[in-house]
């Protein structure tokens, strides 16, 4: 496992080859598996709130997963890593099983050496890895990775008045910020991103936002 958090009665890990376990533990004492998560996701910290399932991987972002009685759900939504051009990745070589991947490019501004990727452009970009499959007991794996690169600063207006939001990004660490004023920019503070849902006009976002009188909740549209 490459991280693990606790819950109640509950242990989340998650895999190094990706995806998410929950395992009950019950006395007098062990562990027996609640339920699995299968999929592409890794993550370098995992953290559980109530029923919020939090991974965090440095190439593949932040993702929200819903847990219920133990049980890993479906997909709440993701954050994606935002990467600057001219940025290298390692990629792996062989898959968990010892089989060779092959990588290509299907969309974006990339160029795949072996096993080294390099971003040459900004805008998306759509990596595809294949594992060829054994004929008699392994099927073929095909997994995409989607890397956003270099986006735009994007202003957005809270669902308050007098409020707007302004995405940074910071290729590896976004930030989202709130101003209570238009002119003054030592007024932006940090706006903790929640989580993202997606529809399919737009991308919104729930953030809690630290305000004199407390903290309170917004939900943030950008188109």
């Amino acid at each position: 496992f490459s991280a693990l958090d606790v819950e109640g009665e509950y242990v989340f890990a998650a895999k190094r080859q990706g995806g998410l376990t929950a395992y009950h533990a019950f006395l007098p004492g062990g562990l027996r598996s609640a339920g699995t998560k299968g999929g592409p996701w890794t993550a370098e910290d995992l953290q559980v709130v109530g029923e919020r399932i939090y991974m965090a991987d440095s190439r593949s972002g932040l993702r929200v997963f819903q847990a219920r009685s133990g049980i890993p759900q479906g997909l709440l939504g993701d954050l994606p890593v935002f990467l600057a051009s001219g940025t290298v990745i390692d990629l792996p070589e062989r898959s968990a099983a010892g089989l060779p991947i092959q990588y290509t490019v299907v969309e974006g501004d990339a160029v795949i050496d072996g096993r080294v990727l390099r971003i040459t452009g900004p805008g998306n970009l759509t990596i595809r890895a294949e594992v060829e499959g054994d004929a008699q007991f392994l099927p073929a794996v095909v997994q995409r990775t989607v890397y956003a690169v270099e986006p735009p600063v994007v202003v957005m207006e809270s669902v308050e008045a007098g409020l707007r939001f302004r995405w940074v990004p910071n290729f590896g660490t976004d930030t989202l910020v709130v101003t209570d004023s238009l002119n003054e920019p030592a007024n932006w503070q940090p706006a903790e991103i929640l989580f993202t849902e997606y529809s399919e006009a737009e991308m919104i976002l729930t953030v809690t936002v630290p305000l004199p009188n407390g903290t309170r909740f917004y939900r943030v549209l950008r188109q």
